[in-house]
């Protein structure tokens, strides 16, 4: 069922038949809810959510729980209502506020958490489009400025922003690793709204190093 249905077709009576339905908790195109709704319609039918999970849940999860469960379910057997997969990447942090009162020093441990938190959403961003449109995605649009392109090794961002005035541009490699989350590898040139931040920084992991406001960072 796409997002354009908003409801079920009129069926006087569905079939009294065993139905699984097995939905992605990240899925843009048949959201849980739809699937839901289709699964209330069947005397026996039963839900599979799936956390940390996109489309397509069989062949793209990362959780060895949904083939366990689904091989029970064709047993007859009882099954659990849900299923973690490893988180892809870390959740995005909260952006520190700025105040006009804050000092250079509270300003500039601000302006470098914003560089980090671009950084993240970018990540995000990046296999969201994937998931969703392929390894071969065109491109996507920052939330306030730019864009983002890629394929399956990584992506290349221009001017994106996604708020206070601070825009990257450059390069992101993804390590290809089975393990989660995922780890990111990338040069990036920082620059803003009439070049209030300035800068290059370099990141492997979680860690960010080089220049920003003329000063140096190693966060």
């Amino acid at each position: 069922m796409s997002p354009a249905t908003s409801t079920l077709p009129a069926v006087s009576s569905y079939p009294n038949i065993p139905v699984l339905a097995v939905s992605g908790d990240f899925d843009l195109r048949t959201p849980t809810s739809g699937a839901r709704a289709v699964v209330s319609r069947f005397p026996h039918g039963h839900l599979l959510e799936v956390a940390n999970t996109g489309h397509s849940v069989l062949t793209t999860s990362l959780s060895t729980c949904v083939a366990r469960s689904i091989r029970s379910w064709l047993a007859g057997r009882e099954i659990t209502q849900a299923c973690a997969a490893p988180r892809p990447i870390d959740p995005l942090g909260p952006f520190p506020s700025i105040t006009r009162r804050a000092t250079q020093a509270a300003k500039r441990t601000a302006s470098v958490q914003q560089v980090a938190n671009t950084v993240h959403e970018a990540e995000a961003a990046w296999l969201l489009a994937m998931s969703e449109g392929g390894w071969q995605f065109t491109s996507v649009p920052g939330l306030a400025s730019g864009r983002l392109t890629g394929g399956v090794q990584g992506f290349t961002l221009t001017r994106y922003g996604i708020g206070n005035g601070l825009v990257l541009t450059g390069t992101v490699h993804t390590r290809l690793k089975y393990d989660h989350p995922l780890a990111f590898d990338g040069v990036l040139h920082v620059g803003g709204q009439g070049a209030t931040h300035t800068g290059t920084v370099y990141f492997g992991g979680n860690r960010l190093v080089g220049t920003l406001d003329h000063k140096v960072v190693d966060n």
